[in-house]
């Protein structure tokens, strides 16, 4: 041992830090060593340190001793100390590599470093002791000579005389010069399985493993480094090893013992060298990020739609990703606009507004000048006629009072009428829609907090005009706090008591206190921002609440005293329009069924992450990989750009004769016909997409990094993927050529996740074993591809109907925005008095009629910065407005939401051409209304007021205290500082968008197109400063003829039209603007489709899903109807009693708390806005007579003649009406009958059924048309029956009223109100097509006999769901451990957060199936049976003429055809009419009384959807075997040898489809006629189209015989179509695949694809959660499913059945007849080609010279495969998908009616039934039917992982 002493270590003092002492083993505490595994560096570069001299150190963790004379010695000292511990680098580390940092990196990253230019370790040893016995005079041991033998002669040849070191140089460059690679080798593999074979006739089984005992490495590339063979027997370097290949004897004994069955067995995908890396099963870019970019979530086409989180209310709230807030200021809606709170700088353009520094704001209203009923004191110090302050926009700074029950109402006192009060949640706050999810509603409203409730009555939770809330304020200073407590509804101490009230003590009112200012500009700028869906809150009040001048130009034209108006006018209202999509109507009271879905069912549309759903699958689906996917949702504009720039309506396929190719037919005649494809794509294939595929979120996310490679200017260089760094490398290119390897992106993306390993181990056995099979020529008998997938369904942005409609809206948005002419769709007078007026009081309609009537009135002029200026420099300003006039008809709610609200198709009634008016009292406005009755206008420049000079508009001055009549309904506080009014419209709409408008552009075109055409917006609330009634307004009101109301009509009180209100007009020009008006139609109409397809139960015949009704068929002659009767037949549309599907409150914040008693208003009014989500009110009962009917009626006389009844009667009617003051003898105005008339008239036209025009039929009650045949004439043909009663129908609506919840509306509409007298409810004939006849031939035995059908049909129909209850009943399922089944378990779930006084709906709470009685008495069993549903039914009607008015109604219009039948809550007695047309028709089977009833929207019990994995065979190389002279030289020498002798010009040609891959062919004619097979069974049944007579040939090719159809379906080629293909009318589903990869739709060469389809089956419960948005159990879990396809490459075919091409070759010697059958083209993955000499001789030599495959062996080696996922094929037509339902019901009537054979169905001609959208041609398939957006499929992925195995068997 040594002496003490005489060894030296290093003390903490030269290494380490004071107080950490250096560690041994590589830890990273003080000493930072950098590893590069991948170069094989330790260390920094020696190029110098990076960070100076203590670059290595960790400074994080403490700093380190830098005395100057000790830091330099201190780093090295430390560094050598961390790397090689105290005794550096001993013998034992020396032996211990693998613990070298860079062993230790590279084997944490599966890598593996090799010298390239020396590998083997053992020789690379034996050179260097070589290379030094060189130097030693080769002096080698004796022990070492023979190791060295070889190396010494070869040293000693090529250097014989060796005299210094200089001679040696070329020795060290040969042999000491490394070239170390890195490769990437994994820990673990799985690629080939069990070799499989039997024994004793397969009688034993037996598994051997055989390739696997052969395979070394997974990374080729390092076997060829290393000179390992593997399982390749044919290697051609000799210094290749083959160890483990003396297992092939395994193969040669079981063939010796007799062995059969063999079958080789691999998994081809994932790539084995790929199979356990992680990135093949992460996506971890799947979340998306902040911004706009490609990967942000505030485009406006973003992936996520849901997060978990949903923040609370909070200013300065940021986005980061983790909630479901998107990014202020940043975030774009489905209308590309913009979302933003205030800025910054908000305070910067506007601080001259504010007087001090405590915040508030010296801006103010009084609400009323006078407090008289006519001119008198103004009566200005009345303790409520208050002044309010409001900030910028129009926020109060004060709060409300309230006033009501606590005053006793006398006739001539000055108090209000109604309860003033306005809060907090109706301020104008910014509506910045910021929610991912586009439900969302303000986050606290699930709080239920009591600012959010109603502001009247109390009566349930409202969401506010924005989502939004003001921070709070303290009393002791202006500082913004949070106390919890809600603003303006009484939380803070009162500062003043008003006269006579006590605070909080009047029940259901805000509180009666004045509490000063409680609001400043610093709240509004410390605003808390609420997270709200695009869907949920309104922007129209950014279009109609708004400044009417500049904020900076002032004081030019008013006199000083009025400057203050001025400013007023300039800062109220909301600067900037903002369009969006609305769900729900939303305005005041704000009661809403706000979305609490997810809340209600547990369950959310989405885990919170990508990681979260795919959590499990690291443990069950080691060995699988994710699969890119092909959507063609993804693709649509290229392809529209590219391939589709032609009408959509082209046909696809044709027929055509094989006369000009009959020499390649047998069996049939010339004129047999082939139904061919016949449209072209782009015919250059080198256009093809090819970044088609895509895995969102990997880390490589598309299958290239271009659309196309051809005219891209793709990379001069190759590339190749480098499995170490998952990245490429650049490599020469191997030919000059457009390849896919020229794309960096596509190499990888291909490599990491779409190519699979090839199968060149079943050829290395075919070329081993000599006795196996023919060896080098063998061919499998069978070829299986098994997909084993890992299915969760993962629903994607667009997968839920909610979001797929907000999709749709942004794409109409793109194709309806370029088409509206800004030139006359501006407002008219933006900048200056809203209405204005020339000398002769003439309505300015346009800049033209303007100049005619001479010049336009001047009012507040604008500057450059207003926004409501009309000018074309502001266009883009208000191209929202312009953009929300055509979005409300069609999307806000418009036909799309109140439809799906509905179960069944509306139409949207507008006002086009006439612009709407609205209820205006004149009485409201000071100095409004003159002792002359004069008009409130003066004919003059100034905007001021007849009689008073001195009132402005925005005044103090400018109304009187019957405007106080509003207060119950929202009057004057329903938005902030803006008097106004809730808008009643006081005109019937002039036009009704049809529901075909939605899908077919073409109607909107013709709606809307010129300038007389103008679309006009309605608003929700008329801005009173801004609108005042107008005398022109009144000529829209009816006149009344023949209604006498006591002999009084009394006079309007005024209507006002909104002149600044948004204005639509289209352009007449149709091509500008093609591509998005087709992505736009295909959006819709595949949306259409499929929510019937996918989601409801089939109704009579598979593939139907509405309710379709027809007659039997009837001979013209089959039909008598004697005139002595009157012939009746009743569609009608029901809801049941107790159903729900969307409706407002029954019970709303709004009207209560009156002191008027009558049937509209009274205090504790349960006022009932069920209908104020679909649409605005118009008037349902007239101001107009002496008197206010308490009761809501008076009696009437009136002729009828409906029924039948031949003598003239008088039948009472009954006429609810609002007295209004009236005009005395001298002209003066006399005092109201009653003080509150107009509250009355406010209560009776915002209650229902005043939303008649805009809900559906059913809505308060069963809606009919009444068939009616009533002549003096008999009749007797089906056409004179069909015609007249287009004549005699009329219509009877049903008005389920009452003043309890369970009535459907309050009353009826008077007949002489505008929705009265105009007949506004919607009728039937908006949802369903009632006058429709169908034509059908029967030619069976020479009869040709023609019959007609008539059929009833739904217009569309989508889910129906019941939300009447807060329970609803639930389906868990779930697996048996016991049998493995699934089982289902019932449950329920409670609502909670809506009642009769929020509403209730779809989308907002959770429903159940209202036809499923069984579980829904489960759920309620304490309640009697209820009647749910929605239905169609004909039958009798239900009245006669006996029916008393007391228990019936009354009718109107009895002249016309239209009327209204109204039935009380006591049923009506009835009694049988004299005839039923219904049985004559032959609807009903026999009795009169029968009634046909058809559930509308019921869910299927189950749904199967379908995805499918594509396995594409391709090889490198191309090969074309043609003729001698094919295409147009086989023309031209028709009469060379074996010229043009191969059917299609081709024996065997690859189809280069993806530049550089060469797909395996079909050959082209067999493909068409196999295909045709398939198109025509699709018409007709097989039975049907072979002839049934011996001899006769067939119609079609194919059909020549049983046995030639049997033959054709059991081919690849065919099996292959019909899977692509599906069948729509039995439910099983086809695919949708690129359209340069879609042969079977297009005119694409056909090739070879292997098409493994995976399916699954959604439960009824899950369509339900979907349907609602909510995740379905399929996304719950992995569940494990194998599907397999099979191909047989050995088979050939020597019948010449006629789908065969068949080949001859005329040459001298009497030349070849076969069929392409002998060489097996009807099946896949066959090399039989190859074999066939007699048939390649006929090959063009120059071809024949160019092909590389030899034999079989070569052909298997050299097989590719690449793999990718598709998605089941949508229905994306509507009109043809409508049209063949309803063909579909009326063949299976005529088929059963006249008891038709299968074999006679082709006799039985129906033509094609031709719908609006439809087809006309029969029987033909157009582009838009296989073309077009693919929801929901390409919205949702099942499988997520596969596996794939491929199994090659010879017999």
């Amino acid at each position: 041992m040594a002496l003490s002493g005489s060894l030296n270590f290093l003390s903490a003092s030269i290494t380490g830090s004071k107080n950490i002492v250096v560690d041994f083993v590589g830890l990273n505490t003080l000493v930072v060593d950098p590893v590069s595994g991948t170069l094989n560096h330790l260390g920094y570069p020696d190029n110098g340190e990076p960070s100076g001299t203590l670059s290595y150190y960790n400074l994080s963790i403490q700093p380190i001793n830098t005395l100057p004379s000790l830091s330099g010695s201190n780093q090295l000292n430390s560094l050598l100390l961390n790397r090689n511990g105290p005794y550096q680098h001993p013998m034992w580390k020396q032996w211990r590599g693998a613990e070298h940092p860079i062993s230790r990196i590279q084997r944490l990253g599966n890598t593996m470093s090799i010298d390239v230019n020396d590998p083997d370790p053992v020789a690379r040893e034996i050179r260097k002791r070589a290379y030094r016995a060189e130097l030693e005079e080769l002096n080698f041991p004796a022990v070492e000579k023979a190791d060295i033998k070889k190396i010494d002669n070869y040293f000693r040849q090529k250097n014989n005389a060796i005299t210094n070191l200089s001679d040696l140089g070329e020795l060290s460059t040969n042999y000491r010069v490394s070239n170390i690679q890195q490769y990437y080798e994994p820990s673990v593999t799985k690629n080939y399985n069990p070799f499989i074979y039997s024994l004793d006739g397969g009688t034993i089984k037996v598994r051997a493993s055989l390739l696997s005992q052969m395979s070394f490495f997974e990374n080729e590339a390092l076997n060829n480094s290393l000179k390992l063979s593997g399982p390749n027997p044919n290697t051609g370097s000799v210094e290749f090893k083959k160890p483990g290949q003396q297992h092939y004897e395994i193969l040669s004994k079981a063939l010796a013992l007799g062995g059969s069955g063999f079958i080789y067995s691999q998994t081809i995908f994932p790539k084995s060298i790929n199979t356990f890396r992680n990135f093949k099963a992460e996506k971890p870019s799947y979340e998306e990020e902040s911004g706009l970019g490609d990967n942000g979530y505030d485009r406006i086409e973003n992936r996520r739609f849901w997060k978990e989180s949903q923040p609370a209310l909070a200013s300065d709230i940021s986005s980061d990703g983790n909630s479901r807030i998107r990014t202020n200021n940043s975030a774009l809606n489905s209308q590309e606009a913009m979302q933003h709170m205030y800025s910054s700088n908000w305070s910067k353009a506007t601080n001259w507004i504010f007087t001090s520094s405590v915040g508030y704001m010296k801006r103010k209203y009084r609400l009323f000048s006078d407090l008289s009923p006519m001119h008198g004191d103004r009566g200005l110090n009345q303790f409520w006629n208050f002044t309010y302050n409001f900030i910028e926009g129009g926020i109060i700074a004060t709060d409300g009072i309230a006033a009501g029950l606590d005053f006793i109402q006398t006739p001539g006192t000055n108090v209000p009428t109604g309860a003033f009060c306005t809060l907090e949640s109706y301020q104008p706050y910014p509506i910045a829609l910021l929610s991912s999810w586009p439900l969302d509603p303000r986050p606290d409203i699930y709080d239920k907090p009591i600012y959010l409730t109603s502001s009247i009555g109390a009566k349930g939770l409202q969401i506010g005009l924005t989502p939004h809330r003001m921070k709070e304020m303290s009393l002791g200073g202006h500082a913004p706090i949070v106390t919890n407590s809600p603003v303006f509804t009484g939380s803070l101490v009162p500062m003043t008591t008003l006269q006579g009230l006590t605070a909080g003590t009047t029940s259901g009112h805000c509180s009666g206190t004045y509490y000063g200012h409680t609001a400043s500009y610093a709240q509004v700028e410390a605003i808390q921002t609420g997270t709200a869906g695009e869907l949920v809150y309104s922007t129209k009040p950014t279009m109609f609440f708004h400044p009417t001048g500049s904020i900076t130009n002032r004081g030019t034209l008013y006199r000083t005293p009025y400057l203050n108006t001025k400013f007023l006018c300039e800062v109220r209202g909301y600067r900037h329009q903002t369009a969006s999509m609305q769900y729900n109507r939303h305005t005041f009271p704000y009661n809403t069924p706000f979305y609490a879905t997810q809340k209600i069912r547990g369950r959310g549309p989405f885990y919170d992450s990508y990681a979260e759903f795919s959590k499990d699958v690291e443990n069950i689906g080691k060995d699988y990989s994710i699969i890119p996917e092909y959507k063609i949702s993804d693709n649509l504009e290229y392809y529209f750009d590219n391939h589709f720039k032609n009408s959509m309506s082209d046909p696809l396929y044709d027929e055509k004769t094989i006369k000009d190719n009959k020499k390649f037919y047998s069996s049939v005649s010339e004129n047999t016909k082939l139904i061919k494809r016949v449209f072209n794509l782009n015919p250059e294939p080198l256009t093809t997409k090819i970044n088609f595929l895509k895995i969102d979120g990997a880390f490589v996310t598309a299958s290239a990094g271009v659309d196309s490679l051809h005219g891209s200017s793709p990379s001069p260089d190759s590339f190749e993927f480098v499995p170490l760094t998952l990245k490429t490398r650049a490599a020469q290119l191997k030919k000059e050529t457009i390849h896919y390897s020229q794309d960096s992106g596509s190499v990888l993306f291909s490599e990491a996740f779409s190519h699979t390993d090839d199968i060149s181990g079943f050829s290395h056995i075919t070329s081993k074993i000599k006795e196996f099979d023919n060896s080098l020529e063998t061919v499998p008998s069978r070829i299986r591809f098994t997909v084993h997938a890992l299915k969760k369904l993962l629903p994607y942005k667009n997968f839920y109907p909610v979001t797929k409609t907000v999709d749709i809206g942004n794409k109409f948005k793109k194709f309806i925005m370029p088409q509206i002419r800004t030139d006359i769709s501006m407002p008219i007078s933006g900048g200056g008095p809203p209405f204005a007026h020339n000398s002769n009081n003439i309505l300015w309609q346009s800049p033209n009629e303007a100049t005619a009537y001479g010049p336009a009135p001047v009012g507040i002029v604008g500057h450059e910065d207003d926004d409501f200026k009309a000018s074309a420099a502001k266009v883009t300003r208000q191209l929202p407005g312009m953009l929300q006039t055509f979005l409300e008809p069609f999307f806000a709610p418009g036909i799309l939401y109140n439809s799906i609200k509905s179960g069944i198709a509306v139409d949207y009634p507008v006002y086009r051409g006439n612009k709407p008016v609205y209820f205006c009292p004149e009485i409201f406005f000071s100095g409004s209304v003159g002792p002359d009755a004069a008009s409130i206008y003066s004919p003059i420049s100034s905007p001021a007021l007849t009689g008073r000079s001195d009132v402005l508009s925005h005044s103090d001055n400018n109304f009187l205290n019957f405007a106080s009549s509003s207060f119950n309904y929202g009057g004057f506080y329903m938005m902030g500082a803006m008097r106004g009014i809730p808008a009643i419209l006081g005109s019937a709409p002039s036009t009704r968008v049809p529901f075909e408008a939605i899908y077919n552009t073409s109607i909107i075109k013709q709606l809307f197109s010129g300038a007389k055409k103008k679309l006009y917006l309605t608003t929700d609330f008329l801005d009173l400063d801004v609108n005042r009634p107008v005398p022109l307004a009144k000529t829209f009101l009816p006149v009344l003829d023949n209604v006498s109301l006591d002999g009084q009509t009394g006079s309007h009180p005024g209507l006002a039209f909104t002149d600044t209100g948004p204005v639509g007009v289209l352009k007449t020009s149709t091509t500008a603007n093609k591509k998005d008006k087709d992505i736009y139609e295909s959006s819709i109409n595949n949306f259409l489709c499929e929510t019937m397809n996918f989601f409801l139960k089939d109704q009579g015949a598979p593939g139907v899903k509405m309710p379709i009704i027809a007659s039997q068929p009837k001979k013209k002659e089959d039909v008598f109807l004697n005139s002595k009767q009157a012939h009746h037949m009743e569609v009608s549309l029901e809801m049941g009693r107790d159903q729900v599907m969307c409706e407002g409150p029954r019970r709303s914040g709004m009207g209560s708390g009156s002191l008027v008693q009558n049937l509209w208003a009274q205090p504790d009014m349960d006022t009932t806005i069920r209908g104020y989500l679909y649409g605005p009110p118009i008037e349902v009962v007239r101001m107009s007579g002496s008197t206010t009917i308490s009761q809501g009626f008076r009696p009437i006389k009136a002729f009828d003649s409906r029924f039948g009844k031949k003598d003239t009667a008088d039948v009472e009617k009954i006429e609810p009406c609002v007295a209004n003051h009236r005009v005395l003898s001298d002209g003066q105005y006399s005092e109201l009958a009653s003080p509150h008339e107009l509250e009355t008239y406010f209560g009776a036209n915002l209650q229902d059924p005043a939303y008649q025009a805009f809900t559906p039929p059913y809505f308060y009650g069963k809606s009919s048309i009444v068939l009616t045949v009533n002549t003096d004439s008999d009749i007797n043909t089906w056409s004179e029956v069909f015609e007249q009663t287009k004549e005699d129908s009329f219509y009877m609506e049903e008005y389920i009223t009452g003043s309890n919840s369970a009535a459907l509306c309050r009353t009826l509409p008077g007949t002489s109100s505008i929705s009265g007298h105009f007949g506004t409810r919607m009728k039937i004939e908006s949802s369903v097509d009632i006058f429709n006849k169908v034509p059908i031939t029967d030619l069976r035995q020479g009869q040709n006999e023609t019959k007609f059908v008539w059929y009833v049909a739904p217009k569309w129909v989508c889910p129906v769901l019941d939300f009447s209850s807060s329970v609803s009943h639930v389906e868990e399922y779930y697996t048996s451990k016991e049998d493995n089944t699934t089982k289902i378990t019932n449950s329920t779930v409670t609502n909670t957060y809506h009642n009769n006084t929020t509403g209730k709906g779809l989308w907002g709470g959770y429903g159940a199936d209202p036809y499923d009685y069984v579980n829904y008495n489960k759920a309620h069993s304490d309640l009697p049976e209820a009647e749910k549903g929605l239905f169609l039914k004909i039958g009798m009607p239900g009245l006669d003429e006996s029916t008393s008015p007391e228990a019936a109604s009354y009718v109107t219009g009895l002249e016309s055809d239209t009327g209204f039948f109204t039935k009380k809550e006591t049923s009506v007695s009835s009694k049988e009419l004299t005839s039923s047309l219904g049985v004559e028709l032959g609807f009903p089977s026999n009795k009169a009384s029968e009634e046909i009833s058809f559930k509308i929207g019921q869910f299927a019990s189950e749904k199967l959807i379908s995805e499918a994995i594509v396995i594409i065979p391709y090889f490198d190389r191309p090969i074309t075997l043609v003729g001698v002279n094919s295409a147009i030289e086989s023309k031209k020498n028709s009469g060379v040898a074996n010229a043009n002798i191969f059917p299609a010009d081709e024996l065997y040609a690859t189809r280069e489809i993806i530049p550089g891959k060469h797909f395996l062919p079909i050959h082209k004619m067999l493909f068409e006629n196999l295909l045709s097979m398939k198109l025509a069974s699709e018409r007709d049944t097989p039975t049907a189209l072979i002839p049934s007579e011996e001899g006769k040939k067939p119609e079609y090719i194919g059909f020549e015989s049983e046995d030639s159809y049997n033959a054709a379906t059991n081919t690849d080629i065919y099996k292959m179509i019909e899977t692509l293909m599906g069948a729509e009318e039995n439910n099983v589903a086809g695919y949708d695949l690129p359209p340069e990869l879609d042969f079977i739709n297009y005119n694409v060469n056909p090739f070879q694809m292997i098409v493994v389809p995976i399916d699954h089956v959604l439960k009824k419960q899950e369509l339900i959660d979907i349907y609602q948005g909510v995740s379905p159990d399929s996304s719950l879990k992995f569940t494990k499913d194998s599907t397999y396809v099979e191909v047989n490459p050995n088979s050939g075919l020597t019948s010449n059945y006629s789908w065969m091409p068949i080949i001859k070759a005329n040459t001298e010697s009497g030349g070849l007849v076969t069929n392409l059958g002998t060489i097996g083209a009807q099946n896949f993955l066959n090399p039989l080609f190859l074999n066939n000499e007699a048939l390649l001789s006929k090959v063009d030599k120059k071809k024949k010279g160019n092909l590389w495959l030899k034999n079989s062996e070569d052909f298997y080696k050299n097989l590719k495969f690449m793999t990718f996922k598709i998605k089941q094929k949508a229905i994306k037509n509507y009109g043809n998908y409508r049209s063949k339902q309803i063909q579909r019901v009326v063949e299976n009537k005529a088929r059963l009616a006249l008891k038709v054979e299968p074999a006679d169905y082709n006799k039985i001609i129906i033509p094609t039934i031709a719908v609006p959208g439809s087809n006309p041609q029969a029987n033909q398939k157009i582009v838009s039917d296989s073309f077009g957006s693919n929801w929901p499929y390409d919205d949702f992925s099942l499988v997520e992982m596969v596996k794939i195995d491929i199994d090659l068997e010879v017999t």
